[in-house]
């Protein structure tokens, strides 16, 4: 799962179908067609910067940024308040440093399975756990890109949704 920061309110320009131009290109369809028969060839994109993250990750910024509770989840603001609260670069983003982890599957016990030959078989049981990580680097980086947003949503006089 993943979260986007966006300011819904933002304009929007209509752009043409990226699909359409592709196929296009490949020459699976032919100038004028479409890429399916919804397709009205533009579609509309907002003006304003996006930020996507894990929600993993989005929750550990919005705690830095001292969003706590449902806030985590989904939530608003406006630009000029995101941007004072980027002031968690300064804070300590140690919490959120995590090394990647991988749990092959098989740790969740095991089941007795007959075979056709008569034979019974013991099989672990659990699926492989994989979790990324996170340095601290990454934390900058996520922050940097809120900052962008916030200021475009501060100098247009937006808010900044997030969820």
């Amino acid at each position: 799962m993943s979260m986007t920061f966006w300011c819904p309110d933002a304009s929007c320009k209509s752009v043409p179908c990226e699909f359409c131009a592709d196929w296009l290109a490949r020459g699976w369809i032919a100038e004028g067609e479409r890429c399916d028969k919804f397709c009205t060839g533009s579609t509309e994109v907002s003006e304003a910067p996006e930020v996507n993250m894990s929600n993993t990750s989005a929750a550990g910024v919005l705690f830095l940024l001292g969003f706590q509770g449902d806030e985590c989840e989904c939530g608003s603001c406006d630009g000029a308040t995101m941007r004072r609260l980027l002031l968690a670069r300064n804070r300590d983003r140690s919490a959120f440093v995590a090394e990647p982890v991988l749990i092959p599957g098989g740790q969740a016990g095991t089941r007795v399975v007959e075979g056709e030959d008569g034979l019974a078989t013991i099989q672990r049981m659990g699926p492989t756990f994989i979790q990324c990580g996170n340095t601290d680097d990454q934390t900058m980086s996520r922050l940097e890109r809120l900052e962008v947003l916030a200021c475009w949503a501060q100098e247009h006089g937006l808010t900044i949704s997030w969820g």
